[in-house]
């Protein structure tokens, strides 16, 4: 067996990568897995009362670091406010939703993914879904399965009563 080479360095300039529609929910695929060596590293914006919807990855686990704003995050059961300049870490299998309660400005975090190749997969799906017109919780959940993520609607329904946000429709229990 080869193995491969390492990954060369990167520079990220601001404004570089792919911008993806992952549902209602903008991210930018600033460098994907296999430039780095298997991390796939995002930006993603959450819009004012908007929530991603409480799911755990298998094998994936993920860190993430708030630009701007301030976000909620619900992982492994609790619950924190994280304002801009704080870290949020979940290993693989960990149950988490990230939400911004604000009405008017939105958050954004920094995400980092490791192994990302199956949840770029999930984002690139997500667009395909969206274009389509065909992403619901349930196209969602089919879709994520096969790359090791589950969503749990149960979870996602309470937070979005709890907290006055929207995962988008189909959601509400």
């Amino acid at each position: 067996m080869t193995a491969l080479p390492p990954p060369a360095p990167l520079i990220l300039q601001p404004g570089s990568g792919l911008p993806v529609q992952a549902g209602e929910l903008p991210v930018t695929v600033t460098a994907g897995p296999d430039l780095t060596g298997g991390l796939l590293l995002a930006e993603q914006e959450i819009p004012p009362g908007r929530l991603v919807p409480a799911h755990r990855h298998s094998a994936a686990a993920q860190w993430s670091y708030v630009t701007s704003g301030t976000l909620h995050v619900m992982a492994g059961g609790d619950i924190q406010a994280i304002r801009a300049g704080g870290y949020f870490i979940r290993p693989a299998g960990t149950w988490h939703a990230v939400w911004n309660s604000s009405r008017t400005t939105p958050a954004r975090h920094v995400e980092g993914t490791l192994p990302g190749r199956d949840v770029l997969g999930l984002f690139l799906r997500m667009e395909e879904l969206s274009k389509a017109g065909l992403l619901t919780p349930a196209s969602l959940a089919e879709a994520a399965a096969p790359l090791g993520t589950t969503y749990d609607p149960a979870a996602t329904a309470r937070i979005e009563k709890a907290y006055g946000v929207s995962a988008g429709p189909g959601w509400q229990a």
